[in-house]
């Protein structure tokens, strides 16, 4: 065989192969739960203490992230209620406006939290009026809650083996903040925030490469039509 021909057919074997060679691997999701979480005003409580969640399977692959979402894999979500006493100190009889804002934060036992974003509580007040003015409330909170939260990036050993066992909340909290037309205070803040969806959501990297596309199969096919039209050439040639 002319040794052009082989070269040639060598170079249209290894761009076929490279045309076939996938980019990066495929990421996965694993998600174990529900269980369900309460707090109640400033301090860390919780509804089940402590709460385990199944560990990581590692023969999955490689723990890359771990995720605090709902059972599907989307958005943390909960509810507001219970009451709150606001105290006001007002200028004029107009009723002040509040709103409360709750970021929630969950403590596993090794000391690694995943924290939301604040969203925020409805407060309907129920004024207690001296004079013409407001001066404090006891206000009924209603809303729900719905946010996407950290992740936990797993980059050493100790983190990956934590969350192959039998990873552990401990606790559950929420920072509340308030925001007024007017000022005021917090007190008595009794606010739950609360929800019976709370799952752990892992990512993980399968080392599966993606499934080639049509294009390397017409890639192969073109070399194979440009090596029949080559030896056709040679033989021209050599005779």
């Amino acid at each position: 065989m002319d040794t052009r021909y082989c070269w040639l057919v060598l170079a249209a074997g290894a761009a076929v192969s490279t045309m076939a060679s996938p980019a990066h691997a495929i990421t996965q999701t694993q998600t174990v739960g529900p269980v369900s979480f309460s707090t109640l005003g400033t301090t860390v409580s919780t509804s089940t203490s402590p709460t385990s969640f199944a560990g990581f399977n590692a023969s999955l692959g490689t723990l890359t992230a771990v995720k605090l979402t709902n059972s599907s894999g989307g958005n943390l979500t909960g509810a507001f209620g219970g009451s709150i006493g606001i105290g006001t100190f007002l200028t004029s009889g107009a009723n002040p406006v509040f709103t409360a804002q709750a970021t929630p934060t969950f403590t596993f036992s090794n000391g690694s939290t995943i924290t939301g974003p604040a969203d925020n509580a409805i407060l309907t007040p129920n004024f207690v009026t001296v004079g013409a003015n407001p001066v404090s409330t006891t206000a009924n909170a209603s809303g729900s809650y719905s946010g996407a939260t950290q992740a936990i990036a797993i980059g050493n050993s100790a983190l990956l083996a934590y969350f192959t066992a039998s990873p552990t909340i401990n606790s559950y909290s929420a920072l509340w903040t308030l925001n007024a037309t007017n000022s005021g205070a917090f007190f008595n803040n009794a606010i739950t925030f609360s929800g019976t969806d709370l799952s752990l959501t892992y990512v993980y990297d399968d080392g599966v490469n993606p499934v080639p596309g049509p294009l390397p199969v017409l890639g192969a096919g073109a070399a194979f039509g440009f090596s029949r039209k080559l030896r056709q050439r040679i033989r021209s040639s050599a005779g």
